[in-house]
Formats: structure tokens, sequence, C-alpha cells
């Protein structure tokens, strides 16, 4: 259906679905594994109207425009929930009694399995009490846990997410950085030094993103570097929502599957996805840390390989034009979590968000964490971009 602004709402991509074709009545069954479709995209005058009347009605107008990656209103619809520090529709609470139970698991075909328990001999390692996995409840065999990057003012809740805590070790590799490399282990640790000292949306798009745009092309010999997202983060209450900023994400998750990744080159590059998808092509996240040198909440990142195929629960994040699809995790003893203590600004971690050359790692678990080593009074302020490493 179109929106008085001539949008057509009829067609939209979901990273689940093969091919690309026009919206439909989806099934009671369908809609009950996938609540978030009774709402989006609206099939009917009643859910358009509905729709009119949320706190945010230009998501029935808005366009995507490949060629603007950076256009991106729900930034600000997830920013006005923030300032204003209300749940109102966007939420409902769930709760767990801690009763475990096997969640809906990914079907990707393999992960490889190996003891690395020899490498990390004698690294330094804090304790974490409080590490926030998704919990094993009974409604993800049933139902398929999403995220929603829309509007409040309906019926739709925010997500459907329920996190557990859990007790793990993350060792500091501060020394050790050569002995992760990102297609083993799924990141890397280097120096990536920057010009940069501002951190505005207007200065990360017009200087930072090309200076990192020709470092990318040059380390990894490619074709082409196409960054499509970024995010500045911080855990600094009095700047969370404000501006550019948001908040880090204490939960383990990956951004990316193999199947949200090829489909995102289907709308990024409609004209040249069987060319791009003919060869090698690679989703990276870079990561920095903007603000001292002893923030109190780091990025931690799970090697690849002491990760398994059940441990990994696919997940919708849900766009106007778009369902992206990601992992959740569950937790398990044999993950190996890492960090660096003490990143400067011009160290930078890169890891895996997607790789069609299945031999390598594939993505790479990560989450903020609470640092119970670390000063209360540094604040973390990081920046993340990712991008398409092409050939």
């Amino acid at each position: 259906m179109a929106s008085n602004d001539g949008l057509d709402l009829s067609r939209f991509y979901d990273s689940e679905q093969r091919e690309h074709s026009s919206t439909q009545d989806f099934s009671a069954a369908e809609i009950a594994r996938r609540p978030w479709k009774a709402f989006w995209p609206p099939r009917s005058e009643e859910s358009f109207n509905i729709w009119l009347r949320s706190e945010f009605p230009e998501v029935l107008s808005w366009r995507f425009d490949p060629n603007q990656p950076f256009d991106q209103p729900w930034r600000d619809w997830l920013r006005s929930i923030l300032m204003k520090d209300e749940d109102g529709s966007c939420q409902r609470k769930y709760s767990w009694n801690g009763n475990q139970a096997e969640p809906n698991k990914s079907d990707l075909s393999s992960t490889p399995t190996i003891d690395i328990d020899d490498q990390i001999t004698g690294l330094p390692k804090i304790q974490v009490d409080s590490f926030k996995y998704l919990a094993p409840l009974d409604i993800y065999k049933t139902e398929k846990p999403f995220f929603s990057q829309l509007p409040c003012g309906t019926q739709l809740p925010r997500t459907n997410l329920v996190e557990s805590n859990h007790s793990v070790e993350i060792h500091d590799i501060c020394g050790k950085e050569s002995l992760f490399k990102l297609d083993e282990a799924g990141f890397q640790f280097m120096q990536v030094p920057t010009r940069i000292s501002e951190w505005t949306d207007e200065s990360v798009q017009a200087e930072y993103l090309p200076e990192l745009s020709a470092w990318l092309k040059e380390y990894f010999s490619c074709e082409e570097v196409f960054i499509y997202n970024y995010n500045l983060r911080t855990n600094d209450k009095n700047e969370t929502g404000k501006g550019p900023w948001r908040s880090p994400i204490f939960r383990v998750h990956c951004d990316n599957t193999p199947a949200s990744c090829a489909k995102r080159l289907e709308f990024q590059f409609p004209a040249r996805v069987e060319a791009i998808s003919s060869g090698r092509y690679r989703y990276i996240d870079i990561w920095r840390c903007v603000a001292g040198q002893d923030v109190d909440s780091p990025l931690a990142l799970c090697d690849y390989r002491s990760i398994e195929t059940t441990d990994l629960c696919n997940i919708d994040i849900v766009y106007p034009h778009f369902s992206e699809e990601g992992y959740e995790l569950t937790y398990s003893p044999t993950h190996r979590w890492f960090y660096k203590k003490g990143m400067s600004k011009d160290d930078a971690v890169l890891f895996k968000l997607g790789d069609n050359l299945t031999t390598t790692a594939q993505s790479t678990p990560h989450a903020a964490f609470i640092d119970p080593s670390a000063s209360e009074n540094c604040k973390r302020a990081s920046i993340e971009v990712r991008a398409i490493i092409i050939g």
C-alpha cells in the first residue's frame, strides 16, 4: 500500500526470504513466530492509520536511498524515547524464572571448536558477575527474538528479548595481541592512528570515515570499501540521547548472519549484487575508544573458536525497509572472552560481522561490560564503523 507521499510499502527486504517479493498477508503461524509482522509493513487501511497516529508518522514516507546510507531516522526515534526516559508502549516486561530451556538455534552448518586455553595461560583477567546473555526461555522455541527500530506509539513492543546474567572471566590481551588474528579468532587489535579529535556527526562523516576508508582499502588490499553505518556510544548518562550519542549494548550479540549480509547487498548494490557475490566480501566492524584509557565499560570480544552453532539464536532487527538478522547468544562455559585494557585513541579492534569465505571466522560475539577495576569517573566514549570489504 502507498502513503500520501507516494512511498510504496508493498515491498520489504526480509533477510529470511531468498527472493525479494511483494509484501503479503502473513499466516497466523508466521505472525506467532515473528510477532512484529502483525504491525509492519502495514497491509491494511487500519494498520496504516495506526502508524499515522504514531509518534513519528514519517516512518510511512521515509524512502531508503542507497547513496545516503547515513540517513537513518530511527536514530531520532530511539533518541526521543531516551530523552523522555519513559517506557511507553514500546516496552513489554518479561520475566525469567531461571528454568533452562533450549532456544531456537541457528542453522549454520558448522563452527570450529578448539582448546585455546594454552594460548591464554598467564594473561591477566577480571571476573565479571553480571555479564548478559540471552535467557534460554521456552518462548524462543516458537517465537523468534526481535528488536524493533520503528517508532513508538503503537502496540508493537520494542523487543521480546530477556537477558540472563552470568559470571565470566575476561582476559586482558595487552602485550599478546599478535596471538589473535581476524580470520582465526574473529578479531584483531592494532594501531590505527587518527587525526580526529572532535566526534560529531559532521566531523565523522566529513573527516573520519574517508580517513578510515582509505586505511581499510590499503590494509585489506581490496577493490572497494563501502561504509554503511557508524555509532557513537557513551556510558555517560548525561550525554546518552544527546546529539549522536547512544548507550553501549551490555548484551552478548552478533550484528549479522550470513543471510542478512547477502540480503543487504541486494538493496545496497542492486545493479552489482551478482558480481560482488561472485567474489569475496567481508563485513567488518572497526571499534575504537575516544575517551581516556581507563574507561568504565570497555568492549569484550569472544574468540570465534570457542563458540558452537548451538550457542547462536537468530534475531530480527526491524527497520522501515529491511529486517536485518543477527545472533543472540546463550551462555556456555566454553566461551573465551577478551579485551584490551587502556586502549588509546590510536588503538582499534577489527572484528568480523560476516564473511562469505566460510573457512574463516564468520562473526564475533561482543558486548560492553562494566570493568570493576576501572575508575567510575572515566565514562566510555567510543565509535564503531561498519564496512563492507569487497574483493
